[in-house]
């Protein structure tokens, strides 16, 4: 299992089963694209936690590459940091992006019907505070026509707003029916 599911508890492998840990993790919203769109997005998210879970399940509509980004609160400013460490079974590369105007979460290949999904988990810390800048830890996986990439990710928001709107969007190609944003809420220090 990977140590960031350890960390956060059991999400039943790689599928969209449910999350538990001994009732900590409470579902607190879901977006389920129920036609092809260039985004997904929850707003209004609950300030009831100490931290959040962000996952999210999708698939592109075309062939090819398809690039995914992630914004906090609508800001696209230069405020997103993120470095990440990839393979794809073959090789090994260490990425880096910073004073972005969104977090560079990945990419996936070919279309909703050949099956190339795009799965992830992000956890921040404190996602509530109004003092402290936002920082996290996540992974994200995907199929390509030829060999899979995983990678760890960690990333940092230079913004002490609370987190209250999450949006993932994609370039290249849109985001296929069916494709699903995911929050959980959790409790504890």
């Amino acid at each position: 299992m990977s140590p960031i599911l350890e960390s956060i508890g059991s999400v039943k492998g790689y599928g969209w089963g449910a999350l538990v840990a001994g009732g900590s993790y409470e579902s607190i919203a879901t977006a389920t694209l129920s036609s092809p769109a260039t985004t997904i997005s929850l707003t209004g998210i609950s300030q009831s936690y100490q931290h959040l879970l962000i996952r999210y399940w999708i698939l592109p509509t075309g062939s090819g590459e398809t690039n995914t980004n992630m914004r906090w609160n609508g800001l696209s400013s230069s405020i997103y940091y993120n470095m990440e460490a990839i393979s794809d079974g073959s090789s090994q590369a260490s990425l880096g992006w910073f004073a972005d105007n969104k977090f560079n979460i990945g990419y996936t290949y070919g279309t909703y019907t050949t099956g190339a999904p795009q799965i992830a988990n992000f956890l921040i810390p404190n996602y509530i505070s109004t003092t402290k800048y936002k920082t996290g830890i996540g992974w994200w996986g995907t199929t390509g026509p030829t060999v899979g990439a995983a990678t760890n990710m960690a990333m940092a928001w230079n913004s002490t707003a609370a987190i209250t709107a999450v949006e993932i969007l994609a370039t290249g190609n849109n985001l296929a029916t069916g494709s699903k944003l995911q929050l959980y809420g959790i409790k504890g220090s």
